[in-house]
């Protein structure tokens, strides 16, 4: 029920992010905040997330080793959560970039350290098919509201 329970708080910010988050930074944001579509800057907040997460994955050992596994994943979970309430209250896109930034921070360790942490956990005959779980839900569930926001 553990691992259940972590995957499920796992999921909710890269499913979110990966797919409604980018539906709404593209339509929501880039008219609210007078980004212009066709300029690198829109690029570049929508891929802030994924460019801090190449930096903070570095983080992942460190914090394993002084928080442990549960400790880094309830610790990165709570900075997705910050970063996303975040963004929910910006004003301007350099304020939407820094706290999709801060959402990298949080995804990076976590999205490292979660397959570990049910690997660890999980009986052998099914450890396998639950670590890779995550990626059957995410391409499940994001792909019709991908589909669905891109009309």
């Amino acid at each position: 029920m553990e691992v259940c329970t972590i995957y499920a708080i796992h999921d909710t910010v890269p499913f979110e992010e990966q797919s409604v988050d980018q539906a709404v930074a593209q339509i929501y944001y880039a008219r609210a905040l007078k980004i212009d579509p066709d300029k690198t800057i829109f690029g570049l907040v929508n891929s802030a997330p994924y460019l801090f997460c190449t930096f903070s994955c570095l983080l992942t050992y460190p914090l394993n080793r002084y928080l442990g596994r549960r400790g880094t994943i309830f610790v990165t979970c709570l900075i997705s959560f910050a970063s996303c309430l975040g963004q929910a209250f910006v004003g301007s896109w350099q304020q939407l970039f820094i706290a999709r930034l801060v959402l990298g921070l949080g995804i990076g360790p976590k999205s490292a350290t979660v397959p570990i942490y049910s690997a660890e956990c999980a009986p052998a005959n099914v450890r396998g098919a639950l670590v890779m779980m995550w990626q059957v839900c995410r391409d499940s569930f994001s792909a019709p509201l991908t589909n669905r926001t891109a009309d």
